[in-house]
């Protein structure tokens, strides 16, 4: 607006009736408003679109009404144009701009209802929503046709992933993380909704990208299953989904196990038990550990000890783990799922 109101008005920074009327006649008499192209609007698939009714004047909004067209909210005039087509669905709609005046107007695109913005080299340049944008040819860095891809909206993609890795058991009473990404055109902002279900009922419901849930802390008990869903919706409507039934595990594995020292046999350590293991330097320590939980899921034995530090040893199920006592007496030996 700007440069109308510079080349054809009195510069002081507004438009006035006089300078829009001025414009209008120039665009008119300058252009073949029969066809869509050289009109200075749009070629659709490469193919001009021919104008309806011939446009006889154009009307300019001034600067205080083109933000109420920006945001949807304008009337302005409008010309019904019309073009034929086949049956692809990945279609181009190009925009000349080799720096004509014409093309310092906005172009507002309104697709149909199912279709939706693509992609565009110039997407810096273009606002708005996927079946409803705003391109200002005025901002383009380059004098060159404004390319537009437009296609049938299809549902967004959504993966999502937790936090520890969940397999078939989600721990009770520890919490656990839920991420999800969601992605689409380039004007999309998909939103993401989760939901924590227990036998159909909801329990709870977020908005968010992520999310952190302990299971005891939303009344779920061992044994239960907890439903975790994630929704992502687009600007159409259209939506994917991504599910996981986790089963909540809230009674940790039973372990035992017998050490000897130096091949003399010590008494049996059950789970939980806190027995301090005495042996005299330099003499080698033997573990057996046997461990299960009622998940069938494996259990994941670690050793570590207070005479080497660093020293850890790790094992699935059955282990037998050994180590020489160079610098001490003592042993911990804390084992879980």
């Amino acid at each position: 607006m700007d440069q109308i109101d510079q080349i054809l008005g009195n510069s002081d920074g507004w438009l006035d009736e006089s300078e829009a009327n001025s414009f209008s006649e120039l665009v008119v008499s300058s252009r073949n408003w029969t066809d869509s192209f050289s009109g200075g609007c749009c070629a659709f698939d490469y193919s001009s679109m021919s104008v309806l009714d011939p446009l006889t004047y154009l009307s300019i909004p001034r600067k205080s009404d083109l933000q109420t067209e920006l945001e949807g909210n304008g009337g302005g005039r409008r010309v019904e144009i019309d073009w034929s087509s086949d049956g692809r669905t990945l279609r181009l709609i190009d925009l000349p701009r080799v720096g004509a005046l014409i093309e310092e107007v906005p172009l507002r695109v309104s697709l149909p209802e199912d279709w939706e913005f693509k992609y565009s080299p110039m997407s810096e340049i273009i606002t708005g929503s996927p079946g409803a944008f705003f391109v200002d040819r005025s901002q383009a860095p380059v004098a060159y046709d404004i390319r537009i891809t437009i296609d049938r909206n299809m549902p967004p993609i959504l993966s999502a992933t937790s936090f520890p890795q969940i397999s078939s058991t989600i721990s009770l009473a520890k919490s656990s993380s839920f991420s999800a990404t969601c992605t689409d055109n380039p004007l999309e902002n998909p939103r993401i909704e989760w939901t924590i279900s227990r036998s159909g009922t909801t329990i709870s419901s977020f908005e968010n990208d992520w999310i952190s849930v302990k299971p005891s802390d939303l009344n779920f008990t061992h044994g239960d299953v907890m439903s975790v869903n994630a929704t992502c919706i687009d600007f159409h409507g259209a939506v994917s989904h991504w599910n996981d039934n986790p089963t909540v595990d809230g009674i940790p594995p039973d372990w035992s196990g017998k050490f000897s020292v130096d091949g003399i046999e010590g008494e049996v350590i059950e789970n939980g038990s806190q027995t301090p293991i005495l042996a005299p330097a330099g003499s080698l320590i033997r573990f057996e550990v046997n461990a299960s939980d009622d998940s069938s899921l494996p259990v994941l034995l670690e050793l570590y000890t207070n005479v080497s530090e660093g020293w850890r040893q790790t094992g699935l199920n059955q282990q037998t783990f050994e180590f020489t006592a160079n610098q001490g007496k003592g042993s911990m030996a804390p084992i879980w799922e």
